[in-house]
């Protein structure tokens, strides 16, 4: 079981380097949202709703400066850098990395844990469907062509000088086609495609690097499935 598992996330790996590698590629915005299992697969196939924010099986719930409720919200993923470089406490840039990654699979445990809460309330149920959700639930990551600041503001939780500006809110619906490898080519391949890559060149050749990582996992993936296509395919879709 534990093999299958290492199998299916080599296909989530995959999935990833080839989605963030396109989205990098053609320089499109990308936001990140973390969840509990149920509200993925409603998110997945029907877009963020703001009608259910604040809602008490979620993450923002205690974790917002204010009412949640009307609200959609997402942590920033290209932004992010510039948003912690601007308060003056980050400097290093692989922390900046490892924490933009970590900040919404934070909000995956939370969701899942306030989930099983709405259940039972069993502190130790709790526990064990966040961690679930850290281990299961892939995060969300929302792509944009760029950022309609009309349409998304800066969420007021995430404004301090502590942690910059990494985190928007909307009150309007978030589409469902601008998740994953569907939101990145429907965002990416436009008329301005070449004047993001001119403006944003460091990220076009991370995605350079990142699309020559994939091909290289992709050889690994490629045998793994011939032997174990079950696990992989479980991988690639939970992706």
């Amino acid at each position: 079981m534990f093999y299958s598992f290492c199998i299916s996330r080599l296909g989530d790996a995959c999935y990833t380097l080839l989605d963030d590698g396109l989205a990098n590629l053609f320089a499109v915005e990308t936001l990140r949202h973390g969840t509990n299992p149920i509200s993925y697969i409603g998110i997945r196939f029907f877009g963020g709703d703001p009608k259910k924010g604040g809602a008490s099986y979620g993450a923002t719930k205690d974790n917002s400066a204010d009412n949640p409720k009307g609200n959609f919200y997402m942590l920033k993923d290209t932004e992010y850098d510039k948003a912690l470089y601007s308060s003056g406490n980050w400097k290093n840039p692989f922390s900046i990395g490892f924490s933009k990654r970590l900040a919404p699979r934070l909000f995956t445990y939370l969701s899942g844990a306030n989930f099983a809460k709405n259940i039972s309330p069993n502190k130790a149920f709790e526990i064990v469907s966040g961690i679930f959700s850290l281990l299961f639930v892939p995060t969300i990551r929302f792509r944009f062509t760029q950022i309609d600041k009309k349409r998304i503001q800066e969420d007021p939780a995430y404004t301090d000088p502590q942690c910059g500006h990494t985190a928007y809110k909307t009150s309007q619906k978030v589409e469902f086609w601008r998740i994953g490898l569907l939101g990145t080519l429907l965002t990416g391949i436009n008329f301005g495609l070449l004047s993001r890559a001119r403006k944003h060149p460091s990220r076009v050749l991370t995605g350079v690097a990142q699309l020559t990582a994939c091909v290289g996992i992709t050889a690994i993936f490629s045998a793994c499935m011939i032997a174990h296509p079950v696990p992989v395919i479980i991988g690639a879709l939970l992706a």
